[in-house]
């Protein structure tokens, strides 16, 4: 068996690690995208990814996505674990644990207050065997606008084209209360006004952010933050805001890509809005951003600034239940600690007040699902 190194990133490791994504995910990453994501990275001072290597050859690497994370009193560093490779012909030889014990003792003792991601069923539970607890799976809503288009960019596989035909009534019902309810340009409706940005217009963002921060962990919108993160090269952004009055009262920030496999996917990255009750300015910001992306193979939106039933009004489904909960991949909110002793499940005794203090931030337990609000602006694949 190969003699494996485990360490930090350097500067001459990413060509290496550039061949082992295409080698693992069947596309080279563009040198903007590294950039942005981990050299200009705002909150990190040094390329948060460790490698693991062979002859001189990456054949591994457990990276980070700096983040800002919010809490009742604070401002902390979070550190988001991501883009986690192990070529084919290294696997089942513990290098994806040994990367992460390696991050973890590193960062330990430094800034990052604790981890926290949204793993894939692959990776679930190797995080757990490794400190993570979950904190709750999240739901996530798809409006499937060309169902077929969708089935068959994803598998052959008979019961994702089952799902996929199962949803196009629905989505097809849609159609008529879609160009009914659509906003144009400049119109106003309700005493709402909607303007398209194709630029992020981060300053009004944050504004609108100021007015309604939630009181639980989160990551804050400032005007810093929405700059870097809206720079992702792999999206393009739009911003749809509305107003009452000649004031900003909500907003939806959209991302658009088209996937390795053709498919082209809008996401509802982000939701803001002032104080109130906002449901009727979310809805019409909606219902523009559906009309603007009649084009689009699949919409996807999260429940944590739109309520259930805006999107189910607007043709979206949840992956919780059928005909989509068998065929897609859940998603789940995790968080480890970095102090004290990892939290283990079976620490007793004079401990056990230790390990409480280490799994709380301002007095409040992260791995207890009402103290989150994340949305996608939250992860870093968006």
């Amino acid at each position: 068996m190969p003699e494996y190194t485990i360490r930090r990133f350097r500067d001459g490791d990413f060509e290496g690690y550039r061949s082992l994504y295409r080698d693992v995910f069947g596309s080279q990453p563009a040198d903007d995208w590294f950039q942005w994501k981990y050299r200009d990275n705002p909150y990190a001072d040094h390329v948060p990814i460790y490698v693991a290597e062979t002859d001189g050859e990456i054949v591994g690497a457990r990276s980070f996505f700096a983040l800002p994370l919010r809490t009742a009193r604070d401002d902390v560093l979070a550190f988001q674990p991501c883009d986690t490779m192990v070529h084919e012909d290294h696997r089942r030889r513990g290098l994806f644990t040994r990367m992460t014990e390696a991050a973890i003792d590193g960062y330990r003792d430094g800034e990052p207050a604790l981890f926290f991601n949204f793993p894939n069923s692959r990776t679930r539970a190797g995080n757990r065997k490794l400190g993570w607890r979950i904190v709750r799976e999240k739901e996530l809503w798809y409006r499937l606008q060309d169902p077929a288009a969708v089935a068959q960019s994803m598998t052959d596989n008979d019961v994702i084209r089952l799902a996929a035909t199962a949803a196009g009534p629905a989505i097809k019902g849609y159609g008529a209360a879609r160009g009914a309810l659509a906003t144009h340009p400049g119109a106003s409706a309700d005493g709402i006004a909607i303007e398209r940005c194709e630029k992020v217009p981060a300053e009004r963002l944050a504004a609108l952010y100021q007015r309604s921060s939630p009181d639980a962990f989160h990551v804050p919108r400032d005007d810093g933050f929405l700059r870097w993160r809206f720079r992702n090269p792999d999206w393009a952004y739009r911003t749809y805001v509305a107003s009452s009055g000649g004031d900003d009262v909500a907003a939806i920030v959209t991302g658009t890509r088209t996937l390795g496999n053709g498919l082209t996917k809008t996401t509802v990255v982000d939701v803001l809005s002032a104080d109130g009750d906002r449901a009727a300015e979310i809805d019409r910001l909606l219902t523009t951003v559906l009309s603007d992306n009649r084009s689009t193979d699949l919409i996807v939106a999260m429940t944590s600034s739109i309520r259930r039933e805006t999107l189910l009004n607007r043709g979206f489904l949840p992956d919780s239940r059928p005909p989509l909960d068998p065929v897609t991949e859940t998603t789940t909110l995790m968080v480890r600690s970095l102090a004290g002793d990892e939290g283990a499940e079976d620490i007793e005794g004079d401990n056990d007040n230790e390990v409480r203090d280490a799994w709380t931030l301002d007095g409040r337990a992260i791995d207890e699902p009402q103290n989150w609000k994340t949305t996608f602006v939250s992860h870093d694949t968006d």
